[in-house]
């Protein structure tokens, strides 16, 4: 008899139809009601295999990506080498959102402390991967949230403060950031810009689409103001060759798929 744990996930519906968000691989999957009401059942995260366990329930879970490891694998870990350098530091500088997207992981975008990284909190992440990422030359911070935007004064605080440390240690740090492009105004573009941020966006493609599953708190619709605001930064990228990114959620439901405006070096996930 051994044991599995669960991944972390976020049940919700939508159009009276239940979905499964894994929070670690950021997939959402339709399931059936009687597999939603067996997953709620199990206790603790946990659940243990012997002869009784339904076997169609454990494929159903490895399917949906939620058997993370047995249990009994957890003393190997012990074993396993801890001199492997950290290259890559993802920072949630906003626990707090400014849209309500229907399938968020978090309540109405918000979770944990529902607040704010301050800057002191954010360099010594940075010192930690300076020091963690040993011998690598090249090293990545990941900005996300909530809404990282949010918080930008920490982000451009914390990309002064890295490229500071980065030189001091003959490193190189590139950034990254997640958002849902609300916030992405012209001095945001120019920063983003001027530090070569790789950028992925959040949009849900159509009018009907965005502003059903990805309205601001007080169900305000959201697809005009996005959709304005990330042509413009799109816009402002030009040429240039660094990485954007939009995806879609939810799409698989729909025959066809709406197409956003793009520019070279503009990738669709």
């Amino acid at each position: 008899m051994h044991s599995h744990i669960l991944a972390e996930y976020h049940k919700f519906e939508y159009d009276n139809k239940v979905y499964i968000l894994n929070v670690e691989t950021m997939q959402a999957f339709r399931v059936n009601r009687a597999l939603s009401e067996e997953i709620d059942k199990i206790q603790n995260g946990t659940i243990t295999c012997d002869n009784t366990t339904n076997a169609r329930l454990l494929a159903a879970l490895d399917q949906l990506g939620l058997l993370l490891r047995d249990q009994a694998l957890e003393n190997e870990q012990e074993s396993l080498p801890c001199s492997l350098p950290v290259k890559h530091v993802s920072l949630n500088v906003a626990q707090t959102c400014n849209l309500s997207c229907i399938y968020c992981y978090g309540i109405n975008g918000e979770y944990g402390q529902k607040g704010y990284m301050k800057a002191e909190t954010a360099r010594k992440a940075v010192d930690w991967l300076i020091r963690q990422g040993m011998d690598a030359k090249e090293l990545i911070i990941t900005f996300f949230g909530g809404e990282p935007l949010l918080n930008f004064p920490v982000v451009k605080e914390v990309v002064q403060y890295a490229r500071e440390r980065a030189q001091e240690s003959q490193k190189r740090i590139h950034f990254s950031i997640t958002t849902n492009g609300t916030l992405l105004t012209g001095a945001v573009n120019s920063f983003l810009n001027e530090n070569r941020f790789s950028v992925v966006i959040s949009f849900d493609g159509d009018l009907e689409m965005q502003n059903s599953n990805r309205p601001f708190k007080g169900s305000k619709r959201s697809h005009e103001i996005t959709k304005k605001r990330v042509e413009q930064f799109l816009k402002s990228r030009g040429g240039k060759r660094n990485r954007t990114c939009y995806n879609y959620c939810l799409q698989r439901r729909l025959k066809t798929r709406s197409r956003f405006p793009c520019s070279d070096g503009v990738q669709e996930g």
